[in-house]
C-alpha cells in the first residue's frame, strides 16, 4: 500500500465511517497491519503515470499502486474498483493487472 493510498483510505473511512471506524483504521495501521512502501522517488513515478492515463483521469493516489506493483515486480492489485485498473498496463510488464478479488473468482 502507497502511502497515497493510506490517505485516501483514512479520508474515506473517516467520512464514511465516522470517527470510531477511522480509530480501528489507524490502530491497524499503527500496529503494522497493512505494509506502507514509499520511497523519494514514487511521488515523481505515481504523477508520470498519472499523466500518462490523463484522459481517463487515474488519481495519484491509484497511480501510486501502479508504481508500487512494479517495484514489487507484481501485476496483482487488491482493489473493488475494476474500472480504473482495466486500462493501465503494468510498467514491469505483462499485459494487463491482475485484480483481486474479480480476477481470482474467474
Amino acid at each position: 500500500m502507497g502511502a497515497l493510498v493510506v490517505a485516501e483510505l483514512d479520508y474515506l473511512v473517516a467520512r464514511q465511517g465516522r470517527s470510531r471506524a477511522a480509530g480501528v483504521l489507524r490502530e491497524n495501521f499503527e500496529r503494522g497491519a497493512y505494509q506502507v512502501e514509499w520511497w523519494p522517488t514514487a511521488i515523481h513515478e505515481a504523477i508520470a503515470v498519472a499523466k500518462r492515463y490523463e484522459s481517463m483521469e487515474l488519481g495519484l493516489a491509484d497511480a501510486s499502486l501502479v508504481v508500487l506493483a512494479a517495484r514489487l515486480h507484481t501485476i496483482d492489485i487488491a482493489t473493488l474498483d475494476e474500472r480504473r485498473f482495466r486500462t493501465p498496463k503494468p510498467l514491469s510488464g505483462g499485459k494487463t493487472f491482475r485484480l483481486l478479488p474479480a480476477d481470482d473468482a474467474a
